[in-house]
Parts: C-alpha cells; sequence; structure tokens
C-alpha cells in the first residue's frame, strides 16, 4: 500500500528538507502498532531526500490532512510559509507542527534502481501531536490535482484541464472553506503554468519560423 505523507530529512548542516513522497507499506504492516515495521521510499537521484537520507540516514514521516500543504510543498511554491517543525525524539530530524501524527525512522539499507533508489527503512518511534480529520473526496480531489500540476510539460494540456474538470465536481459537492482554499490555489498554479509553458511554445515556434529560409 501507498500512502501520502509528508518526509523531512535533515542535510549534514542541518538544514531541514521537505518532500512529499509515498511510502510504500507491505500487507503485514502493523499500522496498530507500527514501531519495528519497516517500508520503503524510493526518492529520485538526484535530490535533496536522497542526499540527506544517505548521509544522515534517518527522517519523519509526518501524516497531515492539511491538503493546501501538500500542494504547497509539491509544487515548491515559492512566498508560501514554510512549515513550523519541531526537533525529533528518537533520531536526527525534524517534525512538521501541522501533521498529526509523526513516525521517525532509521534507514536499514539504500539500493540504486535506474533513476530511482529503493530504501529500506524501519520506524523508531511514534508520536501522536493531534487527532486526523477524516479525508473526504474534495481532499483527494486536491491530491489527484497536484499530481496532475506536477506533470505539465509531460502530459497535453487540455488532457490536464479535462481531468481537473473532473475533479472540480468532487470538491463542489463535498469541500469545506479549507478544501476549497487549497482547491482554489491549486487550480491557480496550474493555470498559470500551463499560460507559461504556452507562451515558452509560442515564442520557441516564432523564433524557430523566423530562422526558416
Amino acid at each position: 500500500m501507498i500512502v501520502e505523507c509528508l518526509v523531512t530529512t535533515l542535510a549534514e548542516s542541518g538544514e531541514l528538507n521537505v518532500a512529499p513522497m509515498g511510502p510504500r507499506f507491505g500487507d503485514d504492516f502493523d499500522w496498530q502498532a507500527p514501531i519495528g515495521g519497516t517500508f520503503h521510499l524510493c526518492p529520485f537521484e538526484p535530490s535533496r531526500t536522497l542526499d540527506n537520507l544517505r548521509m544522515v540516514r534517518t527522517g519523519v514521516l509526518n501524516f497531515t490532512d492539511n491538503v493546501l500543504l501538500l500542494a504547497q510543498m509539491a509544487l515548491k511554491a515559492d512566498h508560501v510559509q514554510w512549515p513550523v517543525s519541531r526537533a525529533a525524539e528518537k533520531i536526527v530530524g525534524r517534525c512538521l507542527m501541522e501533521a498529526g501524527r509523526c513516525w521517525e525512522f532509521e534507514v536499514v539499507s539504500l539500493t540504486a534502481n535506474g533513476p530511482r533508489w529503493q530504501c529500506n527503512c524501519q520506524v523508531v518511534h511514534t508520536v501522536e501531536q493531534r487527532p486526523l480529520m477524516v479525508f473526504n473526496r474534495a481532499m483527494h480531489a486536491v491530491i489527484e490535482a497536484t499530481i496532475l500540476a506536477t506533470r505539465i510539460g509531460i502530459l497535453p494540456s487540455e488532457q490536464i484541464r479535462d481531468q481537473i474538470a473532473a475533479l472540480a465536481r468532487l470538491v463542489e459537492k463535498t469541500a469545506g472553506p479549507e478544501q476549497q482554499a487549497a482547491w482554489d490555489w491549486v487550480c491557480h498554479w496550474v493555470e498559470r503554468r500551463l499560460s507559461s509553458e504556452h507562451n515558452r511554445s509560442t515564442s520557441a515556434s516564432s523564433i524557430h519560423g523566423e530562422a526558416q529560409p
């Protein structure tokens, strides 16, 4: 099973990195007693997360119901407030204050696998900071729209717009104020980026056309 969370890691300098990732859990993972349980992370090379895991070999899985924060971290948004964190209790790392649940982990082994690495990790400590809200369909829609946003430049623009339009119906039916705000933020980000990609493509076509004999 793959779940969505924010992985925090520290560089040797102590600099914090926050990255949305989907840790993979086996079918036999004990969610009621996770300490000692193992999971896999598959960071890309190069990435700060991979560098930190290779050097420091510890991190924190931060489970949150704040889909706006997930979107902003995934899209590396400028001019957003960096999440507040505190020191982890059992490892070298940071726990996000916005997370409801934090699982501190150690890296057991790392294996290169093409552009992605497989990091085998073990949970060594858990902290329950607050109850997590039950996810509704609007929250899932925000996450799916965020994933689509990361595909800009890979998928056709109209395909992205069509899929976001389909997700919008879920938001209209089920969103509360926080989910609506997160949805609006992601949609605005997508439209700005799609417009930028269109302008860049148009400019490149014009330059290429002028170069023809």
